[in-house]
C-alpha cells in the first residue's frame, strides 16, 4: 500500500489540482473506511486496524496541509472536522463499530462531493488557473 505522501506526490506530478488532490485523499479514505467496515463484519481484527490506521494517516496528512493562518474560517472548520474524525476512527476501532465507520464514511462522502464541486468550478471552469474550460 502506498503511503499517503507517495500518493499525494504521484497525483501532483500528474497535474491534478490542489483541490483534486484533496478529493483523491477523500476517495482513499472512503475506500479504507469501506474495507474497515467489511473487516468488522468479518471479525478480521488485523484488517480493521490496518484500514482504520490508514484513515488516521490520511486525516493527519489533510490536517497537515491546512493553512490556519491564511485559510480563514474554512481551515478552522476543517481542522475541527478532522479532529472529530480522528476521534470517531479511534472510537470505531476500540468499539469494533461498523455503525461509527458508516457514519464517518457518510461525512467524508458529503465533504468529498463538496470538494469535487469546488474543483470543477475553480480548476475546470472557464476562468480556471489552467486557462481552459
Amino acid at each position: 500500500m502506498n503511503t499517503v505522501a507517495q500518493t499525494y506526490t504521484e497525483l501532483s506530478l500528474e497535474g491534478v489540482s490542489p483541490v483534486g488532490l484533496v478529493v483523491a485523499l477523500y476517495d482513499n479514505a472512503l475506500r479504507s473506511l469501506h474495507r474497515a467496515r467489511r473487516a468488522i463484519e468479518a471479525n478480521d481484527i488485523e484488517a480493521r486496524i490496518k484500514h482504520l490506521n490508514h484513515v488516521q494517516n490520511i486525516i493527519a496528512h489533510l490536517q497537515g496541509t491546512l493553512d490556519l493562518e491564511n485559510g480563514g474560517e474554512v481551515a478552522k472548520t476543517m481542522m475541527r472536522f478532522y479532529n472529530y474524525a480522528r476521534g470517531k476512527v479511534l472510537e470505531a476501532s476500540l468499539s469494533n463499530s461498523k455503525e461509527k465507520v458508516t457514519e464517518l464514511a457518510a461525512h467524508f462522502s458529503t465533504l468529498r462531493e463538496a470538494w469535487q464541486m469546488v474543483d470543477a468550478q475553480v480548476y475546470n471552469g472557464p476562468n480556471s488557473p489552467s486557462g481552459h474550460a
